[in-house]
């Protein structure tokens, strides 16, 4: 039996947002971009092409399914992204350095322990909850601060593009 082709329908604009540490501004930073997905495929041709005549991948995949692969797609792309206040979206183009967190986190509580707590004269190991609040925050200042480690943080504890869309997904 013959397929009949799908009608075309008109994409709607999609959104795709995140959230990173800015190690510009060492704040969390909520991005949005709005993007137009490609049309609909009408045929099975179409859609084998699209996808690289990788027939297995085009039995997983609807349309929905490629409506949500370019939103995979564009979350990997650093451009493009609007910084967002409030939950609104601003005309601001997001222009930071997104984070590894895993690698900040990881330095934040080496300077935590090692650099803020004996610095305000407190043990890690023994500091209360809110002690450790406020020598994290003070590491925090330090890694902020401090040029040579604010900027080796962009070096070395910046995101990679590829992992750019992986958070949040």
């Amino acid at each position: 039996m013959a397929s009949q082709p799908i009608t075309a329908v008109e994409p709607k604009a999609e959104k795709t947002q995140r959230t990173f540490f800015d190690l510009d501004t060492f704040t969390e930073v909520t991005v949005q971009k709005t993007f137009i997905p490609l049309p609909a495929v009408t045929t099975v041709a179409e859609a084998q092409t699209r996808l690289g005549n990788q027939t297995d991948r085009l039995l997983e995949i609807i349309n929905v399914g490629l409506v949500a692969e370019q939103r995979v797609q564009q979350g990997k792309d650093p451009r493009g992204w609007k910084v967002m206040d409030e939950g609104e979206v601003t005309d601001s183009d997001f222009t930071g350095t997104p984070a590894d967190m895993k690698k900040f986190n990881a330095l934040r509580l080496t300077l935590a322990k090692t650099s803020a707590a004996p610095m305000l004269g407190f043990d890690w190991e023994s500091a209360s909850k809110e002690q450790k609040e406020t020598i994290q925050e003070e590491a925090l200042k330090l890694m902020r601060d401090t040029p040579m480690i604010r900027n080796g943080l962009k070096k070395s504890a910046a995101m990679k593009i590829e992992e750019i869309g992986a958070e949040g997904e």
